[in-house]
């Protein structure tokens, strides 16, 4: 019996999806079904094919591609929502309008890792820290300049880097002393700061955004 069963899944599989293999990511935790008893060991999960369900591409693996879900649509929805930076797509800086300036806090880790290259091709002057280790590691993703976050003056350096002008960060660290040190970067005239945890701004002139990524999947599916 078990194992016609298992047959019979087998062929279903193959007619429904023959070529394609797909990752369903990990917003599906955070949706409004996920807090109902349906269980993490499924067989079968319900998902939404436009916002929860990834192609992986040719030649990935799943473990490859199990990074695919929340860390690049978290960086997108800081970049883009929070930020309100223009997509890769819309007019380069020119004369008229000088390249800008982005802080990518914590460039090393996984969301930092996409914002670096999502910024750089937004045409963004990409100014970030990670451990002394990850320096080839973010510079290779396009970072222009690195600071050590380890480095008890990173905060002036970042400053005087940025000649005291920064305007736009993205802390993808949001804990520790990070909401002091990134804050602490942004110019004397103020900016914005994109956080993925919450906290308060230490500074009146600088505004913080909390942003989590299902709440964007949410507003997607009140449009």
């Amino acid at each position: 019996m078990d194992r016609r069963r298992a047959r019979r899944r087998s062929r279903i599989r193959q007619s429904v999806f023959p070529f394609a293999r797909f990752l369903v990511h990990s917003v599906l935790s955070a949706t409004p079904t996920a807090a109902q008893a349906n269980g993490a060991f499924s067989e079968y999960v319900v998902a939404d094919a436009e916002l929860q369900v990834v192609p992986i591409p040719g030649g990935w693996s799943f473990e490859e591609a199990a990074q695919l879900g929340v860390a690049p649509l978290t960086a997108l929805q800081c970049l883009h929502e929070t930020l309100e930076l223009p997509s890769p797509f819309e007019a380069r800086p020119t004369t008229e309008q000088p390249q800008r300036t982005i802080l990518i806090w914590g460039g090393a880790s996984a969301v930092g890792q996409y914002a670096i290259q999502f910024a750089k091709l937004g045409g963004l002057r990409v100014v970030t820290t990670a451990s002394s280790k990850n320096f080839d590691l973010v510079k290779g993703l396009g970072a222009d300049e690195v600071f050590d976050y380890r480095d008890e003056g990173v905060v002036e350096k970042i400053r005087v880097a940025t000649g005291n002008a920064l305007d736009i960060a993205f802390d993808t660290i949001s804990e520790g002393k990070t909401p002091a040190q990134v804050t602490g970067a942004i110019g004397d005239k103020g900016g914005k700061v994109a956080a993925v945890l919450p906290y308060e701004s230490p500074r009146p002139t600088v505004k913080v955004t909390f942003s989590i990524l299902p709440n964007l999947i949410r507003r997607v599916r009140l449009i």
